[in-house]
């Protein structure tokens, strides 16, 4: 949003537009965020690369007849992958001051707000039963000096 927003070179109106983040994300009713892009100038919008994950569709019945499914995935270290927009800091303010956000990362695209999270690889929030036993970790990087 900066590139498009804030004159880069005009220490002026970066200082004013800056000051008005809180208010714009917080406002927002959506905000979008490109996880996956390492600059403001990569596309970040298409398929969705799951790359080398196995994954596994396990369907079952519902209470109410119908069949639905279950997908099983090998996620490595946890539940969410750091992405190019985990490595800066400037980007922090987004998803700390948005109410919802639709974020477009490497190998996939989810859906967070203060009430539940959903991916292609998981939910939480999004149905009743075992789900909600299903804890949700952040794993956002946050770095120390000389760490």
């Amino acid at each position: 949003m900066d590139a498009l927003c804030i004159i880069q070179d005009n220490v002026n109106d970066k200082s004013a537009e800056i000051a008005k983040m809180p208010s714009i994300y917080g406002g927002a009713t959506v905000t979008i965020v490109a996880a996956g892009s390492s600059s403001s100038i990569d596309e970040f919008l298409g398929e969705r690369f799951p790359g080398s994950r196995e994954a596994a569709a396990i369907p079952y019945r519902c209470i109410d007849g119908q069949l639905g499914s279950v997908t099983l995935a090998k996620l490595g270290g946890g539940f969410e992958e750091v992405e190019p927009i985990d490595e800066r800091g400037w980007t922090l303010q987004e998803r700390l001051l948005s109410c919802r956000i639709v974020e477009f990362g490497s190998r996939q695209t989810r859906w967070i707000c203060s009430e539940t999270r959903s991916s292609g690889f998981y939910r939480q929030g999004l149905t009743d039963g075992w789900m909600r036993d299903v804890k949700y970790s952040n794993k956002r990087k946050s770095r120390r000096p000389g760490s």
